[in-house]
């Protein structure tokens, strides 16, 4: 019995700041997602631990996460999107652990986990893929307002020799605060508080809920 309680205390000192965490968020209504679904699948934990980051900001913003974006009869996940002030942030999510090895240019990147490697598609390509997606909702927004990344759990080794790449930035979740607060600081105002909603709306009525 006292094991029992002593497990039950451990599992309790996990689940509870977590808990906290999603009800202070706002992920729950932009995702709609609920808690057991949000901590216990991989992907959408990660999801909801960029989205809580980015809720740090101060300056005026709109996040979108979990979405469906259709073009035609094609769907894409729309992981998660940021609009602010200085642009529209396209963040592709990656939540696996191991060592992550790839380029801009190659088609499949590598993962190294427990002596398994495993290949999956060169996220950003993928996110690239969305951008034109989201582009044919926007087609009056310049390109050079977007912008593309790709982020990965803090546990992942990134084994790349750089990762600026032509299609994005690569990083990881503990690093993403620290380098969105030098690319706001040093970017050009763009969007007004009226231009930030309508984008937000644009985008919520082009796509749909996963």
């Amino acid at each position: 019995m006292p094991i029992l309680i002593i497990m039950l205390l451990l599992i309790t000192a996990m689940i509870f700041p977590k808990l906290i965490q999603y009800n202070r968020s706002q992920y729950k209504e932009e995702s709609g997602n609920g808690f057991m679904k949000t901590i216990l699948d991989q992907h959408n934990y990660g999801e909801f631990l960029a989205f809580t980051y980015l809720e740090e900001y101060e300056i005026y913003q709109r996040l979108i996460t979990n979405r469906l974006i259709k073009n035609d009869r094609q769907g894409l996940d729309l992981e998660l999107v940021m609009i602010n002030e200085t642009g529209l942030y396209v963040f592709d999510i990656n939540n696996g652990k191991g060592s992550i090895n790839g380029d801009g240019a190659r088609e499949y990147w590598t993962r190294s986990y427990k002596n398994k490697k495993q290949t999956f598609k060169n996220p950003l390509l993928e996110n690239k893929e969305r951008i034109q997606f989201l582009k044919k909702s926007l087609p009056e927004m310049d390109e050079g307002r977007i912008k593309s990344y790709v982020l990965f759990n803090n546990d992942c080794t990134l084994d790349m020799e750089q990762r600026g790449f032509e299609q994005g930035e690569v990083l990881k979740m503990m690093e993403l605060i620290k380098h969105l607060n030098e690319e706001i600081l040093k970017s050009e105002k763009v969007f007004t508080k009226t231009e930030i909603d309508k984008i937000y709306e644009v985008l919520k009525k082009a796509s749909t809920k996963k």
